[in-house]
């Protein structure tokens, strides 16, 4: 299994692979270059800044995912607010049927949630193998909805007294997909690794389709040639104040005041990013009005 130290030497590995050696097909009409059952680790699950600046990725939309899925909810609108790409996916207008991880990791429907009964199974056995999400099952929809849940599980272990979390991914687009899941799932798992009490191990990635859009080709081949950091972003800390992160993301979406001096320096830095984003809004969409 290939081994990286930092996101962006998982996004030019996989592009290398997929428009290197990657074969034709189009999946739904759609032209790709695709390679069958990849696999990498990021040996250091806090390098998850992608550090290309050609390739614009957003570290707004990546901190709203994670507050969107940490919230366990499936509404469009707050993902929308985002990336307007998110409303092709949702069926309805109204939710995201197979994207919402979080809304399925949290949900209490059955009693304990997944992501409770895994933290349960870890603090009783801390060498248990039997702490896995599930998320995705074959159902009728599945040949017309916007938006198939591309993560089928998650299984997080425990081993030298550090959280590891393996990912199995039925499909994965290199450009818009791979950079946000990597983002989402390692600050889940470091949260995890903070609710147990230990500190984070490996993240491991398993995919059954890695991809790349041909449409996204000529973009990837000239972005990512330029690299201008691989930062890494601090601890997590104050685990206690993730609840009222949450809510501060949603005051912010909404153009009411939050008060950032209240929070930890961690969680302060990511809600000045989300700031930064609304303000830029605000400005675009005076512009606009002008």
């Amino acid at each position: 299994m290939s081994q990286f130290e930092h996101i962006n030497d998982v996004l030019k590995a996989t592009a290398q692979s997929c428009i290197g050696s990657g074969s034709a097909t189009s999946p739904r009409g759609m032209s790709t270059l695709e390679v069958i059952g990849y696999n990498f680790s990021l040996t250091n699950p806090r390098a998850r800044i992608v550090g290309f600046p050609d390739r614009r990725w957003s570290l707004p939309l990546a901190i709203g995912e994670f507050c969107w899925h940490m919230r366990g909810d499936n509404s469009v609108e707050a993902l929308s607010y985002y990336a307007d790409a998110w409303s092709s996916f949702s069926d309805d207008g109204i939710t995201v049927r197979g994207s919402c991880y979080g809304n399925k990791a949290f949900s209490r429907i059955h009693g304990d949630s997944s992501w409770d009964r895994c933290k349960s199974l870890l603090r009783n056995d801390k060498d248990s193998r039997r702490a896995v999400i599930t998320f995705d099952v074959l159902d009728e929809s599945d040949l017309t909805t916007r938006d198939k849940s591309c993560l089928t599980t998650m299984q997080f272990l425990i081993r030298e007294a550090r959280l590891s979390l393996v990912a199995n991914m039925r499909s994965n687009d290199i450009y818009l997909g791979l950079p946000y899941d990597v983002f989402l799932f390692t600050m889940m798992q470091e949260v995890m690794a903070l609710e147990l009490g230990v500190d984070v191990g490996a993240y491991t990635h398993f995919v059954g389709s890695l991809h790349v859009y041909e449409r996204n080709i000529a973009a990837i081949s000239s972005q990512y040639n330029r690299e201008s950091n691989r930062s890494t972003m601090p601890r997590m800390t104050d685990l206690d104040q993730l609840p009222d992160f949450l809510a501060a993301e949603l005051a912010i979406r909404e153009g009411r005041e939050t008060k950032l001096d209240s929070f930890a320096p961690y969680w302060a830095s990511l809600l000045q990013h989300l700031t930064n984003f609304k303000q830029r809004r605000l400005r675009a969409n005076d512009a606009v009005a002008a």
